[in-house]
C-alpha cells in the first residue's frame, strides 16, 4: 500500500453550525493539474455522520500497533 497518510492539521473540523446540528470540516487542498490555487473542500456532516466516522477511526485504531494505553 502507497503511503496516503496525512499530516495532522491537514484535515480539520473547522465549525459548528448555529442551530448545533451539523459541523463543518476542511479536507487538505486538493492540487490540480493547470490550477493556479488548490482547491479547498468543504463538507457539513450532521451528528449521526460525526458518530459513523468516530465509529470507524476506533475500529482502525484497534488493529494499529500498539495498542493505546489504559489507565
Amino acid at each position: 500500500m502507497a503511503d496516503q497518510r496525512m499530516p495532522l492539521g491537514q484535515w480539520a473540523m473547522r465549525q459548528v453550525s448555529e442551530d448545533r446540528r451539523t459541523v463543518r470540516a476542511l479536507l487538505p487542498p486538493l492540487r490540480l493539474a493547470g490550477a493556479s490555487q488548490p482547491l479547498s473542500i468543504y463538507y457539513d456532516m450532521d451528528a449521526e455522520a460525526v458518530d459513523a466516522l468516530m465509529q470507524r477511526l476506533a475500529e482502525v485504531r484497534s488493529q494499529m500497533l500498539p495498542p493505546p494505553d489504559r489507565h
